[in-house]
């Protein structure tokens, strides 16, 4: 099976450091983007210290291995949350959210597991979007889905590339 060559778009957005982004390559949250470090934990607390906030969580150039879930902060209602979180990276040919080959809890094709998780249906999930990065779901990950997305009345997932180290 043949599949489509990834977009890469010329987009190169970047944040002045005074801009009121939350760029996840800064403390306290410091993830390296480096391809070995696993940078799940950073990334984490990020989306987690804004639930709810309208904030951007940047991730400038870079490979950020995950090896669990990136789940969108619930909030303080009780996972009633789950909005207006944007996960934006700098360029969707050079920001890569990648996860660890043979990532535990990935491998069972009957029991799927997303590698950005933003939200259980139905519920009101506002603003959330997803842009200008690509999501690698590894090699040895056949339950991986890359991205579960919910939005409503305004979200969006735009110059998002996904693939599969393995072509599963």
């Amino acid at each position: 099976m043949a599949f489509p060559a990834v977009q890469k778009t010329t987009d190169n957005i970047v944040f002045p450091s005074d801009g009121g982004v939350i760029n996840v390559k800064n403390a306290p949250y410091n993830a390296k983007g480096d391809g070995v470090t696993d940078d799940t934990a950073a990334i984490e607390q990020a989306l987690g210290a804004y639930p709810n906030a309208n904030k951007i969580i940047y991730l400038p150039k870079g490979t950020y291995l995950v090896s669990n879930q990136l789940q969108w902060p619930a909030g303080s209602r009780g996972g009633q949350e789950h909005k207006r979180t944007i996960l934006q990276g700098q360029n969707t040919g050079t920001t890569i959210i990648k996860l660890k080959n043979n990532a535990p809890g990935f491998n069972n094709s009957f029991l799927p597991k997303a590698v950005i998780w933003t939200g259980q249906a139905p519920a009101q999930r506002f603003r959330n979007a997803i842009r200008n990065l690509t999501v690698d779901t590894g090699t040895g990950n056949n339950g991986a889905i890359a991205i579960q997305f919910i939005a409503n009345n305004q979200g969006a997932i735009r110059n998002v590339n996904i693939r599969s180290g393995d072509g599963q």
